[in-house]
This record gives structure tokens, sequence and C-alpha cells, in this order.
């Protein structure tokens, strides 16, 4: 049986955005009320092995999604590729800013004699490149995310190779990638080769092509919550506790940049010296270091140290240096209110599972880390005697940054 898989693309622009999703006024038809500047595009497997009825069906479910965004050049803009032999760019996300007219223009790929002209390969990394270079010559000023939908009929077979070394330079850039696989006989590995981790928010699967249509809703509420803000908790199912999670994360974040008027005094006076009075400096290793009580998940915490800080998250090379960070401050009214006990650090294993090594400075890591090897990202945990440990990279915790002299 052949099977269908649909990757969403996320790429995180900004420290927080605002918006939410909200029914409509027909019964369970879902929105994403954004004001919010993002760039959607949509990458679709247009082969002959995908017949022509959930062909159709695969086009419908594409209009049925962008109908739930507000489409305008100030808010969402769209852009669309297919691929079978080649990838072909259908328009990009300057020439269209009225929703209708993009709706009217995806519903042309509809026609039969559209597709039939199209090849029997499926050129998923060719499509992937293509949506690259869409983005990178589409770019405006101010953008608060990015996100790409590709949806094909299965596994690649024209210059497969250069699948998941296209699907990683996406995520190299912080691009979020959720793949949704269609059909009973469906690989979950093969979505978990393109998907962001955790693969808990980002691998969906459904049964068939009915399934998919009925599952827009969850679809359309998970593309814009991991839009909307800085992290998502691991578990999303109970949407009670998802809003408990993120009003925690956005109180520790204010509360943070309350502390030392972070947005106003850090931004100008860390990046001046290269260890200001906001770091804790070792001559030793020749390295300064701040906890920030943020609970943010590991690549928003990399993140944050660089655009606040010009920093990294820390890289822990030897047990001197382990100690010495265990000896620094963690405790704080900040990290008290927002119940903070683990700490990120930069040690994980993205780019090859199974070895670690430290973002912050390229080294291995060579000190003990415990912990799941099915997770990827490495902590210090304050309820374990702030010792390293695997967990997922999309929990929410505080973080060490690290800036170098």
């Amino acid at each position: 049986m052949k099977v269908l898989l649909v990757s969403v693309v996320l790429l995180y622009c900004a420290i927080a955005v605002v918006g939410s999703t909200s029914e409509a006024s027909s019964a369970n038809h879902v929105t994403c009320d954004r004001e919010d500047k993002i760039d959607m595009a949509f990458l679709l497997d247009a082969s002959k092995s995908v017949g022509f009825m959930n062909y159709k069906k695969v086009v419908g479910f594409v209009q049925d999604f962008i109908s739930r965004f507000g489409v305008g050049a100030e808010r969402v803009r769209l852009g669309l590729v297919y691929f079978s032999v080649k990838a072909t760019r259908y328009f990009a996300f300057d020439e269209y800013s009225d929703k209708q007219a993009v709706l009217d223009k995806v519903g042309e790929m509809a026609d039969r004699a559209f597709k039939n002209q199209l090849g029997t390969r499926t050129n998923t990394s060719g499509g992937l490149a293509v949506i690259h270079e869409l983005f990178n010559e589409n770019q405006r000023n101010e953008t608060d995310a990015k996100m790409v939908i590709v949806i094909t009929d299965g596994k690649p077979n024209s210059d497969k190779e250069a699948t998941i070394p296209n699907a990683d330079a996406l995520k190299a850039d912080g691009v979020k990638i959720m793949a949704i696989g269609v059909g009973d006989d469906i690989r979950r590995d093969n979505l978990e080769d393109i998907a962001s981790e955790p693969y808990e928010r980002y691998v969906f699967t459904t049964e068939d092509f009915e399934d998919l249509i009925a599952r827009t809703e969850d679809m359309v509420q998970t593309a814009c919550r991991n839009v909307e803000y800085l992290s998502c908790p691991e578990q999303e199912s109970n949407d009670r506790i998802v809003d408990a999670q993120h009003a925690a994360i956005e109180k520790a974040i204010a509360s943070l940049l309350e502390t030392n008027e972070v947005l106003t005094e850090l931004d100008e006076r860390c990046n001046v010296d290269p260890c200001p009075s906001c770091f804790t400096r070792n001559d030793e290793f020749r390295s300064c270091y701040k906890a920030v009580p943020a609970a943010v998940d590991w690549p928003e915490a990399d993140r944050l140290c660089a655009v606040l800080y010009g920093a990294r998250l820390a890289s822990v090379n030897t047990a001197e240096e382990h100690h010495y960070i265990k000896n620094q401050t963690f405790s704080s009214e900040e990290a008290t209110s927002a119940g903070i006990t683990k700490w990120w650090v930069s040690g994980n294993d993205l780019a090859n599972h199974g070895t670690l090594m430290w973002a912050g400075d390229g080294h291995s890591v060579n000190l003990t880390v415990t912990g799941d090897h099915a997770h990827h990202c490495v902590l210090m945990d304050g309820t374990n005697h702030l010792n390293l440990v695997r967990v997922a990279c999309g929990a929410s915790h505080g973080f060490v940054c690290e800036k170098n002299y």
C-alpha cells in the first residue's frame, strides 16, 4: 500500500509571539487567529504514484489548512512547490496577499490535466532544496515564524540519499519539522528521519486520506501552538496542563526581563565587556558563566544565550569545570518562583545520535552522563546533585550560558 507523508516545518524566529487557536462559528472549525508575520510554504508530491482521487483530497486538505489562517502581506504569506521527477516552484511568498486568490490558485492543481502531465518519480530531496531557496530568496525584514508543509506518498526514490541531509540543513537553520504519515503501512522510522524532536510532538500517523482530512483540526492547532510559544510541553494532550505550563514559562521570562532589565540593559552591557558583571568569571577556564532562570527548551536556551549575551550554552569539558559550575549560585528568587531545579548545558547528540558533543565548543563529552539514550540533550539536574543527565530536548528548564575570553 502506498502511504502519504505530511511534514510541517517550523522555524522559530522570535522570543515569543502572541496568538491563539479558536473555534469559528461552525462547530469544530478551528482557526489560527494570529497577528504574527508567518511564512508558510507547501511542498506537494505530484508524482503519478499518488492516485488522482487521493491527490484531489491532498489539494483539498491544503486549501482547508490555508483557510484557517489569516493571509496577508503583514500576516501569513504563502508559497507552494510541487515535485515528481523534478521540483517546480508554483508560486512564491510575494505573489499573493489575498486568501481567496491563493485558494483559487491551489484549486487549479486539482485539474486532471495538470496532474497527468507530471512524472512518476518521488524527488523529495529536490523539493526540500527548492523550498530552502524559496525562503532564502523571499525574506522580509521581520518574520515571527516560518513553516513548510511537505506532502509525499512515501519513501523518496530519486536522489534519495540527499533527502535526510536536505532536511538536516533546514533543521540547522532552526527549522522545526513535523511529519505526518498516512496509511497502515507507514514506517515510523521514516518519519523520524526527517522530523524534529521530541518525536511525540512532531510525528503523527493517520490511517488513510479521509482520516488525514478529519484530523485537520488537530494539525492546525499543533502548528499554531508551535509558533505561539517559546516552547511547548513534551505532552500536549491535555490543554489545561499545556496552558498552565505556557503561563509558567511566560511568568519566568517576565521575571527574567524585569531582573536587571535584561532586554534594555544586558543586551548592551553584556556584549561590551567579554566578562561583564552579570556573569561569574573564572580565569582558570578563561570563561564567564551565568545561570538564567527562564524555563525554555534546549534549542531556545542556546538561542537566548547568543541573542542576549553573545554566548552559548555551557560546555562542561572537565570534572574541575563541572565542580566549579556546580558551586555557583543556582538558587534565586526567580528560579524558586518558577520552580526551576534543572539547567540546560550544551551537550547533545542531535547531529550524530549516540555521540554526545558540546555544541558550545565542538568537543566530545567525556564526563559521565546518565539518563535514557532515547533523549538527546543534556542538563545539570538539581534534584540529583547537579549531575549531567540526558532528557528530552523539548522539555522546559533553566539554562547556563558560557562566554569564553
